[in-house]
Parts: structure tokens; C-alpha cells; sequence
């Protein structure tokens, strides 16, 4: 007898929410407690799968990609602005990654009625963005500019998206933890342990708190400097 999927979209967020609150709090306030990062690598591989399945089965995709953008901005404003500090927030890295699937997704509606020779150009442009994705995030040709969990970390999403299958979503998630797991140090490797709890993904995206989800990143952060820097 199969056991039934339990988890919506909403609960996923909220473990992911946690674990990443969690991650904050040994990065910000105990870096040498090693226990608060192990958790923390849940947040990712749940965050990114739930971008590629919102963006799979929202009707306004642009309007989806604004709001993440503006969000990254507004948090790469004000970590300039208190810190002097060009680190892309995990935001921007969602961005990038939703803007690869337009692209993907207009290409997937337009490939039957392109010409060869629109689909050599289309080959072209996305060899040259991806080259240029890579560059920005492993040449770093602007000194301190780096983004959230890097090349790997924009594409993993979008081959996510991509798949059709759940079999073939949770290979191209692990295929993506895996070389960040390589990229990124060993403590990224317990990402995976984030395999099971998707695996109860009912398919429903749950009650909203869209609003709560969206403020609550730049929020928990700006409580967290305010405490080291009171307290500690």
C-alpha cells in the first residue's frame, strides 16, 4: 500500500525557512557552531525545487520573476549600503535562474514553428549566456561581486524545470547538489538530506503566506545584525 504524499508547497517553505534561519543564525552570531550550517543546507535544494515547480504552474511568469528581482535588489542595496558588500543574495540567484526558464520556455512553445536556422541562433544565444553565466561566477571580473551558490546554483532550477518526470526532477536536483557539494565544501553534501522530505511533495502548493515568504528573508537578516551588533 502507498504511503500518501503529506507535504504541500507551504510546509516545504516553512522547513526550508527554518533551516535557513537556522544557517543564518551560525553564520551571523555562532560561526563556530559547525551544527547550525549542517541544517541549513535543507533550505536550498527545497527553495530551488519549489521555484521551478511555481514557475511551472504560475500563469503570470513575469510578474513571478519581478517580485524575486526586486526582492534581490532591494537586499543588494541594503547590504551595500550597511556593509560595503557586493554578495548577491540567494534572491538574485533565483532570479537569474527564473529568467533561464522564459527563455527555455519560449524556445520549448516557438521550437516547432522556428526555421534550422532559428534553431542554430537559439543554440548560439544559449551557449553565449550560459559562457557568460560561468564567467561572472567563476572568473569574477568584478572584485568582491559573487552570487549566492554560483553557476550551479542558478542552473540547478532550470534542469529542474526542465524535466518532465518527478524520477527525472530528483536526478537533475541531485546531479546539481552533488557538483555544489563538490563547488561549495563538504557540508553542502548534506543538501541531499533534503531528497526524502520532497519526496512527500503532494503536488499542492498549499495556503499563501506569499507576502510573509517574500519579506521575511531581507527581515531576519536585518534582526540578526541588529542583535550582533547590540549584543555581541
Amino acid at each position: 500500500m502507498k504511503k500518501e504524499k503529506t507535504m504541500n508547497g507551504t510546509l516545504l517553505k516553512v522547513i526550508a525557512l527554518v533551516a535557513m534561519t537556522l544557517d543564518h543564525i551560525g553564520m551571523i552570531l555562532y560561526p563556530g557552531v559547525n551544527e547550525f550550517r549542517v541544517v541549513g543546507r535543507l533550505a536550498y535544494p527545497i527553495f530551488a525545487y519549489m521555484i521551478a515547480e511555481g514557475f511551472r504552474y504560475t500563469r503570470y511568469r513575469w510578474r513571478y520573476f519581478s517580485i524575486i528581482w526586486v526582492i534581490g535588489l532591494v537586499c543588494s542595496v541594503i547590504d551595500y549600503i550597511a556593509r560595503g558588500s557586493l554578495y548577491q543574495s540567494i534572491f538574485i540567484t533565483f532570479a537569474i535562474s527564473i529568467l533561464y526558464m522564459l527563455g527555455s520556455s519560449y524556445v520549448k512553445d516557438q521550437y516547432k514553428h522556428m526555421t534550422r536556422y532559428q534553431h542554430v541562433l537559439w543554440a548560439l544565444i544559449c551557449i553565449v549566456v550560459l559562457g557568460l553565466t560561468a564567467y561572472i561566477c567563476y572568473g569574477k571580473p568584478i572584485p568582491g561581486f559573487i552570487i549566492d551558490y554560483g553557476f550551479w546554483g542558478i542552473v540547478t532550477p532550470v534542469i529542474i524545470y526542465l524535466a518532465n518526470t518527478k524520477t527525472a526532477k530528483f536526478i537533475a536536483l541531485t546531479v546539481g547538489l552533488r557538483i555544489l557539494s563538490f563547488e561549495l565544501g563538504p557540508n553542502q553534501i548534506y543538501a541531499l538530506w533534503a531528497l526524502p522530505l520532497l519526496a512527500l511533495y503532494n503536488g499542492e502548493r498549499g495556503p499563501g503566506f506569499k507576502l510573509f515568504f517574500y519579506v521575511y528573508y531581507p527581515l531576519h537578516l536585518g534582526v540578526l545584525y541588529m542583535i550582533k551588533q547590540i549584543y555581541w
